[in-house]
């Protein structure tokens, strides 16, 4: 719970928005995750974001829909989220960078 609460909160401040209602405990499957919603303003431009984020091992992943405030569409956004699915790693190790210096 600390670890997603954390997310949630980091990812409304990283865009300097603000939470339109407490965000909602979701799983999917046997992952645990929150779907939440903020407002975000980028100079006149208002939008509103809805997210999801999930634990699956080690990992954590979000997906993310953005629209501008006055066309937000909540089906059209839950549309969108819910195309995604949650598969399984084959491991859990960290990922290796595959640059070489």
């Amino acid at each position: 719970d600390k670890i997603l609460d954390g997310a949630v909160k980091g990812s409304v401040i990283n865009v300097g928005g603000q939470l339109l209602s407490e965000p909602n405990k979701f799983n999917y499957k046997t992952h645990f995750g929150r779907q939440f919603s903020c407002r975000y303003v980028q100079g006149e431009k208002r939008f509103i974001v809805t997210a999801r984020l999930f634990l699956v091992g080690k990992r954590q992943y979000q997906f993310t829909f953005m629209m501008r405030e006055s066309m937000y569409d909540e089906r059209l956004a839950a549309k969108y989220l819910n195309s995604f699915q949650l598969v399984e790693p084959e491991n859990d190790d960290p990922p290796v960078p595959r640059a070489k210096f």
